[in-house]
């Protein structure tokens, strides 16, 4: 649970907890760590970080408004940065679409509207509700179904 590095080169070791909606990120684990650089070295080299910044400082505070609405973790907030960078028109290799990077079939089964005239996921009002209706009932879902669950688990489905 600790990303330790020697600060001293004496063989001192400074701990650091990374958490992530309140629970600890495993970085003893080298999958963790893995997916972590990874994320990291592929938008480090396309994102104009300055840009990036300006974005998430404007959006921030209308996502913080839709996750409280909904009960959810502040943290949650982070997401479109890993998913899109907050561009409203990003687009995946696979379908995904929007700062949140809905699939097309999940968009329909939540009521929005996909199709080559209109694309609702392109919308930041409307995605942000779908995303966060989908996040909630993840969440409630998995803890019907398994009794426990915790936020990374839900946003992962």
């Amino acid at each position: 649970m600790f990303f330790v590095n020697d600060i001293t080169g004496y063989g001192v070791q400074a701990q650091h907890i990374i958490t992530f909606c309140g629970d600890a990120v495993p970085m003893n684990q080298q999958f963790v760590q893995d997916k972590l650089i990874n994320v990291i070295k592929k938008q480090v080299n396309v994102v104009n970080l300055p840009s990036l910044r300006q974005r998430a400082n404007s959006y921030f505070p209308l996502v913080e408004r839709y996750l409280k609405a909904y009960g959810l973790h502040p943290d949650l907030k982070y997401l479109p940065i890993v998913e899109s960078g907050f561009l409203t028109k990003a687009e995946s290799g696979v379908g995904a679409r929007g700062i949140w990077q809905i699939m097309p079939a999940t968009a329909r089964g939540y009521g929005m509207q996909v199709s080559d005239n209109m694309d609702e996921r392109e919308n930041f009002d409307k995605a942000t509700r779908v995303a966060c209706q989908l996040i909630r009932d993840n969440y409630t879902g998995l803890r019907k179904l398994a009794g426990s669950v915790n936020w990374p688990l839900a946003i992962a489905l």
